[in-house]
């Protein structure tokens, strides 16, 4: 119950509220907000580990979500679902004639899509595809990270230590992916993710070499911090601000469904390979 509750806040609140609130820079905005996932790495759960040794487990999940459940209340009194609502534009600034014109911003006849509609959704399945490979690359990375460096040849401690680092890079890549999805848009930085997850991971296997391991634990990393935020601005992208909604609610668990099987694909390679 509390992943799902976990899943649901960060990955669906979060990107309907920047979607709605920032259509055109969405890009730039999710690449900042989205750098709380490895800033949580960093920061939070070392913090969360001294606790669970100090005061147990109970503890630290109550101070956690008593932390989540103040910021939750307050949101009630300043946040807004829309800047119409408060009477501001979407970020910001007026849309000029040609974005009204444009598909991505107007009012579209779809708005509240349904299972079935996604379901016959060509566009809606290829993100569903794409998007569940990428978090299976992501997860499988990040869950194997330590034991990897130990097969290389670093020690427990060290190897920790070095997934600790990692988040630096995850920032970075979190900010630079929402640069170049704002200048050149989200495919752009989707092929360019699919394109330096698959080179780290191809210089992974064939080299065991200190400077190669690190600099593709950096790339890995870097595209780890990209993700969460190019799945939203790709959905936003297909079908819209006013749509966006209704469809996240049914392509997102698609995505995690495929992420998944992850888990077992790792299990295999160790066990057999």
């Amino acid at each position: 119950a509390a992943q799902i509750a976990c899943n649901g806040y960060a990955n669906s609140v979060t990107n309907n509220l920047i979607t709605n609130w920032f259509p055109r820079t969405r890009g730039k905005i999710l690449g900042i907000t989205t750098c709380g996932v490895p800033a949580a790495v960093m920061l939070v759960i070392p913090q969360l580990g001294k606790m669970m040794a100090t005061g147990g487990f109970n503890k630290a999940v109550f101070i956690l979500g008593g932390a989540m459940a103040v910021v939750g209340v307050l949101s009630i009194v300043w946040l807004k679902n829309t800047p119409e609502e408060c009477g501001l534009d979407p970020d910001n600034k007026p849309f000029t004639e040609e974005e009204k014109a444009n598909q991505l911003f107007v009012s579209q006849n779809a708005v509240e899509w349904t299972w079935t509609d996604i379901l016959k959704n060509k566009q809606a399945w290829l993100i569903i595809i794409t998007f569940g490979l990428f978090y299976i690359a992501c997860t499988g990375f990040s869950a194997q990270m330590v034991p990897y460096l130990m097969e290389a040849g670093y020690d427990s401690m060290t190897a920790q230590g070095i997934m600790g680092k990692t988040a630096l890079f995850g920032l970075a890549g979190s900010i630079l992916s929402g640069l170049v999805d704002s200048k050149w848009g989200t495919k752009v930085a989707c092929v360019i993710y699919a394109v330096l997850t698959t080179v780290g991971f191809l210089v992974l296997f064939l080299s065991h070499s200190n400077v190669a391991i690190l600099a593709c634990v950096m790339i890995q990393a870097a595209t780890m911090g990209a993700i969460a935020n190019l799945l939203p601005s790709m959905i936003m992208q297909c079908f819209g601000r006013d749509s966006f909604i209704s469809v996240n609610r049914i392509i997102f668990p698609g995505v995690f469904f495929i992420r998944s099987f992850c888990y077992s694909m790792v299990a295999w390679g160790v066990t057999n390979l």
